[in-house]
């Protein structure tokens, strides 16, 4: 079995990267809006960047429940799941907000 502790601080630190890279998505759609496609384009990438810390504890997580020592599942995992699958969904919109604006731009 993980240490409980070890693994909650895992799950806490695997939500604030997502909430982060949530953050910057958002922020970067009010960019495009603002037709700021620098600062836009900015913080996808520092979305992109939170993402992927919050990947890295996912993909721990998976290597700790094949390796036999995740032996539960919590609400705070499920928390911390339910988050990582929401920053992909912003990241989507955020790309496609991007698009749409530039393509305003451009007219």
């Amino acid at each position: 079995m993980a240490n409980q502790k070890a693994l909650e601080e895992l799950c806490v630190r695997m939500v604030s990267s997502t909430n982060e890279a949530r953050i910057c998505y958002l922020k970067s759609m009010q960019a495009a809006r603002a037709q700021e496609m620098g600062a836009a384009a900015d913080l996808l990438a520092r979305g992109d960047e939170q993402y992927a810390v919050a990947h890295a504890m996912h993909v721990q997580l998976l290597q700790m429940e094949a390796g036999g020592t995740l032996d539960h599942v919590s609400l705070l995992i499920l928390h911390a799941e339910d988050q990582l699958i929401s920053a992909e969904t912003y990241k989507a919109l955020a790309v496609e907000a991007g698009h749409i604006y530039q393509i305003l731009a451009d007219k």
